[in-house]
């Protein structure tokens, strides 16, 4: 009978390593192709400044946006393939195409939001530059080819740790970027669902954003509870029940979110505010139960809950009846420690779950 030795395992890692590298570079090098023709064709005999309505910089987030997420979702299919033919068991069509197309939503949304920020930063640092079509093309070549390279890697390798790391870099580029393009100065004297009631790249940033995250966190649920399952299969030789609570309640939380985002409290109210206090909620019941729905989980962690609660509470005792902080600056922190909590709660589910399959 034969089996495979360690050198053999270690070659087939490295072999499946070194041909996902391989093909990320082969996508960048047409990615780059595609991007750099388009600005080509359209900047032919005219120049364009860096950044503003038709520029390179928008250019480049066009084409990136469209050679990325055609490259996500070929990793992705590539990836969902090479696992059926490993595991023998295959993600359901209706699924995948749900995880890819938010995945690949949350990717581009976070690679157009850098660019908006190298581009105008650039053009602020060199007043009044234009490019050629020659210089547009090379930029938008590059930046096509970065993102096809990095989202096709990330598409190949997606876990609840990165997909966490990707949530709160989006989380906070989309509030970040809403609130710095609020066409109401005032709009914190309010509170801080204002931000979507407008009709400009503000409220799009926030609504977007909103709806986009809830979409992800429904994902992240699934890969997280994946993770607990196979701790508390090495834990207790079996995976406990209480992990599909896990589960349904960062699910519910996802499609909360999403719905802050779909309806702004300028639209329908009611279900808005049933939306965003139905999540914190939820949250709050997530942390206090935690610890009877995964015995055994690191006791640090359960420490770090209880003091971000208090934490909580006291925000919500300095805004009312104390009045130190306004709404607004009380939504913030709350939401600041919420998504740092499930960031934590990830990260530490990774970690107990490598120490329990380490040899």
């Amino acid at each position: 009978m034969l089996t495979s030795t360690p050198a053999t395992v270690r070659s087939t890692v490295h072999t499946h390593a070194t041909r996902i590298e391989s093909r990320a570079i082969m996508v960048a090098a047409g990615a780059f192709i595609l991007s750099a023709l388009t600005a080509l064709i359209v900047m032919r005999g005219i120049t364009l400044p860096l950044w503003k309505d038709l520029s390179v910089g928008v250019l480049a987030i066009l084409a990136g946006s469209v050679v990325g997420a055609a490259a996500y979702v070929l990793s992705a299919y590539d990836t969902r393939s090479r696992n059926a033919a490993t595991t023998g068991v295959k993600l359901r069509l209706l699924r995948f195409a749900w995880d890819t197309a938010a995945l690949t939503f949350t990717h581009v949304a976070v690679f157009a939001m850098l660019c908006l920020v190298l581009f105008s930063t650039l053009q602020d640092a060199f007043l009044g530059l234009e490019v050629d079509a020659l210089t547009g093309m090379v930029l938008v070549g590059v930046a096509g080819a970065a993102c096809g390279y990095f989202l096709y890697l990330s598409a190949s390798s997606m876990t609840a740790y990165k997909m966490s790391s990707l949530l709160a870099v989006f989380l906070s580029s989309g509030v970040l970027l809403s609130m710095t393009t609020a066409s109401d100065p005032d709009w914190w004297h309010a509170n801080f669902s204002s931000l979507g009631t407008t009709t400009d790249i503000s409220g799009f940033a926030f609504n977007a954003t909103l709806t986009i995250a809830g979409a992800t966190i429904t994902i992240l649920a699934d890969y997280l509870t994946n993770d607990l399952m196979r701790w508390t299969a090495q834990q207790r030789g079996e995976a406990t029940a209480h992990i599909s609570v896990v589960k349904w309640a960062l699910v519910t939380i996802g499609i909360m979110l999403a719905f802050v985002g779909l309806v702004p409290v300028d639209e329908i109210l009611l279900i808005h505010n049933i939306a965003a206090s139905g999540m914190v909620v939820v949250f709050f019941a997530l942390m206090i139960g935690l610890r009877k729905l995964v015995p055994g989980y690191p006791e640090t962690f359960f420490v770090l809950s209880y003091g971000f609660l208090a934490a909580i509470i006291i925000a919500a005792v300095m805004f009312f009846p104390v009045g130190y902080y306004n709404l607004t600056a009380f939504e913030l922190i709350s939401a600041a420690l919420i998504f740092t909590w499930l960031v934590i709660f990830v990260r530490n589910t990774a970690a107990v779950t490598a120490d329990a399959e380490s040899p």
